[in-house]
């Protein structure tokens, strides 16, 4: 005879083994067990119920539960996805979905934090623009912990803090969150108190489940099973296919209507390109152009006001000397090199001895004085001095220097030039932004490339990567 009970939930199943019984464009992609009523059905979550919790340890099938939510949102064609992978790169393969936009992975430090600071200026965005339309997001993050142990959330807390506004005002305006954590104590409560739904696979710590009121065991699930904890329900998540690059594959859905934002990448060489290199003068105030920055990947004025100069501070093979020389290429006519060395070599400009300085100067009218190492200069007949006090107008001094050397530059003119709170500072240590005036995140994580700077101009800071003056653009 017939079971009057529906048989129990298998240990793993695929979409194809459903048959038409779970369309690919339905959204649903779990079984639900509901034996108080002897009946399994389908069911699923969707950006439009908020936010996506995923608990599971390892081997748990978090990291594949949370793939098939994003392929399964991804399908309609109306949400864009940004993934920020945090445990071991496994879903990378969703980088090659027409709706993604950005994926960072486990050690793409300088992404993740642009796309976590685009994601909350796109969020003020869509709140002051209620009325234009804009493309659902799902932000999808495996190892929510991860972030934790990326960036610490006391001295690197602006990462954080961009997130939680993300989170709590993201879904009014199309925002969504699809996240997996390890552990539930990875989640801060304010976030766990807004997820819409949350799902809890297998994990050998009784307390992930408890702290959602779901008092049965979890350790012995297989992968893919949860316990839903809106109501208790266990099911099942019906896999695409027997991994997530095979489900990538079969993705089907139309194209969305507009492109992806992708944050991109801030490149480690940038060639001299003089369509965007410039240096300007207007009003007063000396705009230098040679690099550009990590904020939106676009050129990166740094202003010199009248009587302002900038140093040039870095390490050993920091880039201090290329970046006076793209300086010079910038300004054409209007560099004057100081000193015979490796910047006269770069710079193709004929060198200026100090005792001659002032004579160069008053010929030229505005210029930029570039001195490079500027700590080996003494300046006995005090020109550059004098030229730091009281620059005529136009004239600014650019001096490069190391940052131990400056530190212990007592009463030599080139310790004159901080006072101008301007400049470049060559991957630095934090507590390096002082030489500046500025204060630098306690975890800056630069990529350890020549060229890579904070560029510093009255305490405000912008992360850049100075143009190769030694390559050219095209």
């Amino acid at each position: 005879p017939r079971s009057p009970w529906p048989p129990p939930l298998p240990s793993r199943i695929l979409r194809a083994e459903l048959g038409t019984a779970c369309e690919v464009s339905s959204g649903e992609w779990f079984l639900v067990d509901e034996p108080h009523r002897q009946r399994r059905r389908l069911d699923g979550w969707q950006p439009a119920d908020g936010h996506l919790v995923v608990v599971g340890g390892p081997g748990s099938g978090a990291t594949t539960t949370l793939a098939t939510a994003a392929l399964a949102a991804g399908r309609d064609g109306d949400h864009h996805l940004h993934v920020l992978d945090m445990a071991g790169g496994d879903l990378a393969p969703l980088a090659s979905l027409a709706a993604t936009g950005t994926h960072a992975g486990p050690t793409d430090d300088e992404r993740r934090v642009r796309l976590v600071r685009w994601l909350d200026d796109e969020v003020a965005r869509r709140r002051a623009t209620p009325d234009h339309p804009a493309p659902g997001l799902l932000v999808v993050i495996d190892d929510f912990g991860g972030l934790a142990r990326a960036h610490d959330p006391v001295r690197d807390a602006v990462v954080h803090d961009r997130i939680a506004r993300v989170w709590a005002d993201g879904p009014a305006v199309g925002v969504v969150f699809a996240a997996a954590v390890r552990r539930s104590a990875d989640l801060p409560p304010a976030l766990v108190a807004t997820a819409g739904t949350v799902l809890l696979h297998g994990s050998a710590d009784a307390g992930d489940g408890l702290r959602f009121g779901v008092v049965e065991p979890l350790a012995d699930l297989p992968p893919g099973r949860a316990v839903r904890v809106s109501d208790g329900r266990f099911i099942q998540v019906v896999f695409d296919a027997d991994s997530i690059e095979q489900a990538v594959a079969m993705h089907t859905g139309p194209a969305p209507l507009a492109t992806p934002h992708d944050v991109g990448a801030l490149a480690a060489t940038i060639p001299f390109d003089p369509a965007m290199a410039s240096v300007t003068r207007a009003e007063g105030t000396t705009t230098i152009t040679v690099a550009i920055r990590d904020r939106d990947l676009q050129p990166h004025p740094l202003a010199l006001h009248r009587g302002q100069h900038a140093l040039v501070i870095g390490g050993s093979r920091t880039g201090r000397t290329n970046t006076l020389a793209a300086i010079a290429r910038a300004a054409g006519d209007g560099a004057i090199v100081v000193g015979d060395g490796e910047l006269v070599r770069r710079s193709g400009v004929d060198p200026t001895t100090p005792a001659a300085l002032e004579t160069a100067v008053q010929g030229r009218g505005a210029a930029l004085v570039l001195v490079d190492d500027a700590t080996d200069f003494d300046d006995p007949s005090g020109a550059l001095a004098r030229l730091v006090a009281a620059p005529p107008t136009g004239v600014h001094v650019l001096a490069a220097v190391r940052t131990d050397r400056l530190r212990a530059a007592y009463g030599h003119w080139v310790s004159e030039i901080r006072s101008s709170r301007a400049g470049l500072l060559l991957r630095p240590d934090p507590i390096d932004g002082d030489l500046l005036g500025a204060q630098l995140p306690a975890r800056l994580a630069l990529r350890a490339t020549p060229g890579r700077a904070v560029a510093v101009v009255d305490g405000e800071i912008e992360v850049v990567q100075v143009f190769d003056a030694g390559q050219s653009a095209g």
